[in-house]
């Protein structure tokens, strides 16, 4: 399994994730010249990933310089791409979800308007999207931008993973806690009684996460085990996607 992170120190970087008791090992390692904001495997293993200054690029991973897909007049703030990959996901801090073709970025299909601050964190489902934003709002949207369900939230939403039906988010003060909804039924439980810097919810159900100390935390026998992929995660790292 292959991990990757990104984030303040300007490095897109891939980890190979150890066998029990082993080491972290950094695979491969590229240099941007602005600070990171999110980044993503796609289907094929390629890393899409975007700086504070609006550019989304793709890498293959190789020593290769870096492609550039689309840019945007904001930070964009979140990335996802469609399960088809035939759509990218971009939010923004001017409170906007775009959806565009992929890899031909610039053929937009639709916005998604309704927030009323920036969005912190989009995921992809089957027929479409869900965004999460500092305003405390999760949002349900199909790919051509019309709203279908919106639940609000007691605090900011700081990330968002979603999986079968579940999506998983973690909030910030004052409850700074993990909490999982279920989209049908709109059912809300609390997982972990901390605020996250990103969460990833696997196919299976299990839960991976990280803290604000730049600490992966993985599910166990006795509960969580905590670990860290070297000094380079902590504590910029804001983004956590897995390819395998």
């Amino acid at each position: 399994l292959t991990w990757l992170t990104a984030g303040d120190e300007k490095l897109v970087t891939t980890w190979l994730e150890p066998e029990a008791g082993g080491q972290w090992q950094q695979q491969e390692q590229l240099s941007c010249q602005k600070k990171l904001t999110a980044a993503i495997f796609d289907g094929d293993g390629r890393i899409v990933f975007a700086d504070r200054f609006g550019d989304v690029c793709r890498w293959s991973g190789d020593v290769g310089e870096a492609e550039l897909l689309s840019s945007h007049f904001a930070i964009v703030t979140a990335l996802a791409l469609s399960p088809c990959q035939r759509f990218l996901v971009v939010g923004d801090n001017h409170e906007r979800v775009r959806v565009s073709c992929y890899p031909e970025a610039a053929e937009i299909r639709s916005f998604c308007f309704g927030h009323l601050m920036q969005i912190t964190a989009v995921a992809c489902e089957k027929d479409g999207l869900l965004s999460a934003s500092a305003d405390g709002t999760l949002r349900l949207w199909n790919l051509d931008g019309e709203e279908q369900k919106c639940w609000t939230l007691d605090a900011p939403i700081s990330c968002l993973s979603y999986e079968n039906g579940t999506a998983v988010l973690g909030l910030e003060a004052p409850q700074g806690q993990v909490i999982q909804l279920k989209v049908e039924t709109s059912e809300v439980d609390t997982l972990i009684s901390e605020a996250p810097q990103a969460v990833k919810m696997q196919p299976d159900g299990s839960l991976l996460w990280v803290d604000r100390r730049g600490h992966l935390h993985i599910p166990d026998a006795k509960g969580w085990s905590e670990v860290s992929p070297g000094e380079d995660l902590a504590p910029a790292l804001v983004i956590l996607s897995k390819n395998a």
